[in-house]
């Protein structure tokens, strides 16, 4: 589409309550270690937008100013249940899904053309808020170290006008934002919990077709709390 992206900053970040103990060598072993863990998920993906756009109408040459912001604040509605194996240092979880995450949809925006000598046409979206229940996402380590959340599933970031639906190639979700998390971590803690968090930020420069000129900025940030429990 011929847009340019600059990523500002990226960050993959781990923040331990505890330290890890001496065991910490043994789970990073050949040994095969198996937990139960209970994880609780909040976070917040955020795009928002502001572009330009020329439009021939008649003997009108309207100029089109368009902006809206889309922010999803999300969070566990419980804690989920996982079965966490790791051997030789690549964790499995099971499920392989963060559920009952609920939170809520803030979007607003406006378009305006104005033409020089002619009617100016203005668009507002009042802003709204929607909540939701039952969201969901997937959680993986497809490579040792790394720990990924999958796309919310049945929500995603809508713009609140028509007009700027097809702008931008980044798609915002929680899947921009992988973190670091490693066997140590989990089972070798001297303490049985740990918080994992990741965070993406990425600047876009719209350009024709989508827009004469304008930008796109996407942020995405979450934190999962990870406390061991019994089986």
């Amino acid at each position: 589409m011929g847009e340019s992206l600059t990523v500002r900053s990226f960050c993959l970040a781990i923040a331990a309550v505890a330290a890890a103990g001496a065991a910490a060598s043994t789970a990073s072993s050949g040994a095969e270690s198996r937990g139960s863990f209970v994880v609780t998920l909040r976070g917040t993906i955020e795009q928002s937008a502001s572009y330009k756009r020329e439009r021939l109408q008649g003997e009108c040459a309207y100029v089109v100013s368009g902006r809206w912001n889309n922010k999803l604040e999300l969070h566990s509605q419980k804690p989920t249940k996982l079965v966490v194996t790791t051997r030789s240092g690549r964790l499995r979880f099971s499920p392989a899904a963060i559920v009952a995450v609920s939170g809520k949809l803030t979007t607003r925006g406006a378009v305006v053309a104005k033409a020089p000598g002619c009617e100016t046409v203005a668009s507002n979206c009042a802003q709204r808020t929607e909540k939701f229940r039952g969201g969901r996402t997937a959680i993986t380590s497809r490579r040792r170290g790394v720990l990924i959340l999958g796309r919310l599933r049945h929500r995603q970031l809508r713009p609140p006008c028509g007009t700027a639906e097809s702008l931008g190639g980044v798609r915002a979700d929680l899947d921009l934002a992988p973190s670091r998390i490693t066997a140590a971590s989990l089972f070798g803690a001297t303490h049985p919990r740990i918080v994992v968090s990741g965070s993406y930020q990425s600047e876009e420069d719209l350009e024709p077709p989508e827009a004469d000129r304008g930008t796109l900025v996407t942020r995405v940030s979450w934190s999962l709390d990870i406390t061991r429990v019994s089986p």
